[in-house]
Formats: structure tokens, C-alpha cells, sequence
């Protein structure tokens, strides 16, 4: 299909060297087609529509249809306003999550998906995947106490200077990653774009990382790249980081932040729930992570 408003950018990302799969390259690509931005590669073997406009959809539809034959992607995912919602219900799509005041902090969003192959909306961990979110919902309401930083470990906002510590975290702790953030000139391209990152040090040394991913036209942020070296965790780093980038963003006009966490995360999922984040819905088999597509939860909140 021709379409003279695409543009197009392929990124190849390596694997970091503790994965079970470090010479393998995963290539993803971004287009955008008029003002909506698509996400999509083999890696999660998806097409992901970031930002969807009306003017540009019937367009848009028509290149990820198009995508969908040739590549083979057995599922689509689109991130949608409710003006938007029931032309996609027309189209065979359902809802997987819902984010009230979405954009600008007045009209809802939707994450609506489409599986073009049924054995791909099956997952084989619902039992853990339901114990996660039933405990999550249950440390909702506990009290917690604010963490204090020991004398060795400091918490700061990431510089480009970071970046190449920054990816080596990140190498330790994800197998896999739907975005190239082993790539420290991809991390500091970010920086300069729309990402905040917040890092933990102990003794000079960077720990654990989060970031606030910002839609600026929307009022709205993803809290996400959260990761803990393994010898650091359970020490409330994250909640810490949590806090830190939505002080940042709240400082800054953003009315809803959410995050798209790993479903069988304990850890995570509680952090966020334990944030007063509200429960959004679940994308089944959603994203390539930690070496293997997974389940993910979405969890909200209005600030």
C-alpha cells in the first residue's frame, strides 16, 4: 500500500549478554502514518498501535491489515480514545483495558485488541496471573512506611552520562525487551525526546532504574523500564523510584499516569496497587519480555 504521509524507522536490538538468547537480534519498527504512530516487529509478533487519530484511521487500518498478511502477526493492539472506540468495535475488536480521563484528564482510554490467531488469547498462567492480582488488590490498602535512603545510596534523576550503566542494568535484568533500552544511544535519544529516568545508586553504583514515559499533548505518562539488580531487591527501591518520577510529573502539569505491568509479577503489580493505582484490565499475551511473550496488567491513576 502507498502511503506518501509514512515514515518509517527499523531499530535492531541485541540481546544483552546475560540472555539465554545474546546473538540474537530482535528488529522492530516504528511508522507513522499522518499523526498516529505504529509499533510493530516479531518480536511480540504484534502490531501495536501507539497513537491513533481519526482522520488517520481508515489509512491506518488498511496498513496494519496489510502488515497482519504479510508478516504474519497474530495479534493488534490499539491504544484509542472513545471517540474511537466503537470504530474498532465495528471492526471485530474487543477490550482488554480501560483508563478513565486518559487524555488530558477528561475523556477515557481504551486498549482494545484484535487476535488473528485464537490460540494466541489463551494464556498458560492465568492460575498465577489471577493469585498475582488478588494479592496485589489485597496490599492495597495497607500502610507502608516512606523509604529512607542509608548513608551509601543516593536517588537521582539520569543523565546522559548514565546511559551506559543504565544499559547494563538493563542487560542483567530483562532476557528480552520490547524496546532497545540495551542500546545506550537509544536511552540517551529518549532522554531528549519524552522520557524521565530516575536511578538508585549504592556506593556510586546504579541499582535500580524507572522511568516516566510522557505524552505531553495528552497529559498523560507511562510508568515504566523499572528494574532492581537481583541483590538489590526487596529493599523498596521501586516504590522509591515510583514516587520520584510522579513527584517529577505531577510538578509538571500530567493528569494520569498508568503502567503496563507484567501479570505474573508479584513484586511489581503490588508496588503499583500499594501506589493507590487502580486495577485497568489485562492485555493476554502481550509483550515480549524477560524471554518470552507475556500476559500484562494495566494499572492506573488520576492525579
Amino acid at each position: 500500500m502507498k502511503n506518501q504521509n509514512k515514515n518509517q524507522l527499523v531499530f535492531n536490538q541485541e540481546m544483552g549478554e546475560n540472555s539465554q538468547s545474546s546473538s540474537q537480534q530482535v528488529e522492530d519498527t516504528i511508522e507513522k502514518i499522518g499523526k498516529s504512530i505504529i509499533h510493530h516487529g516479531k518480536s511480540s509478533d504484534r502490531v501495536y498501535i501507539m497513537k491513533f487519530y481519526e482522520e488517520d484511521s481508515d489509512a491506518l487500518y488498511n496498513l496494519v491489515n496489510t502488515l497482519v498478511h504479510e508478516k504474519g502477526y497474530t495479534k493488534i493492539i490499539a491504544k484509542v480514545s472513545e471517540k474511537l472506540k466503537p470504530y474498532l468495535l465495528d471492526k471485530d475488536f474487543r477490550i482488554e483495558a480501560h483508563v478513565p480521563k486518559f487524555y488530558q484528564g477528561r475523556s477515557d482510554g481504551y486498549f482494545m485488541s484484535y487476535y488473528t490467531d485464537p490460540k494466541r488469547h489463551t494464556s498458560q498462567e492465568l492460575e498465577r496471573i489471577n493469585d498475582v492480582l488478588e494479592k496485589a488488590i489485597r496490599k492495597k490498602d495497607e500502610t507502608r512506611e516512606p523509604l529512607v535512603l542509608d548513608a551509601d545510596t543516593d536517588m537521582m534523576k539520569l543523565e546522559k552520562r548514565h546511559t551506559k550503566e543504565m544499559a547494563k542494568v538493563y542487560q542483567e535484568v530483562f532476557d528480552s525487551y520490547p524496546f532497545p533500552i540495551f542500546d545506550p544511544e537509544y536511552l540517551a535519544k529518549t532522554m531528549e525526546e519524552n522520557i524521565i529516568y530516575y536511578g538508585v545508586f549504592h556506593h556510586k553504583q546504579l541499582v535500580a532504574i524507572a522511568s516516566g514515559e510522557t505524552d505531553y499533548s495528552n497529559l498523560n505518562a507511562e510508568m515504566t523500564d523499572f528494574a532492581t539488580l537481583p541483590q538489590y531487591r526487596r529493599q523498596g527501591y521501586g516504590q522509591a523510584l515510583l514516587e520520584a518520577v510522579e513527584s517529577a510529573l505531577k510538578q509538571e502539569g500530567y493528569r494520569t499516569l498508568y503502567t503496563i505491568a507484567r501479570a505474573v509479577s508479584y513484586g511489581m503489580n503490588i508496588t503499583f496497587a500499594k501506589s493507590n493505582y487502580a486495577y485497568g484490565g489485562r492485555l493476554i499475551n502481550n509483550t515480549d519480555i524477560a524471554g518470552q511473550i507475556e500476559t500484562m496488567n494495566i494499572w492506573y491513576k488520576n492525579i
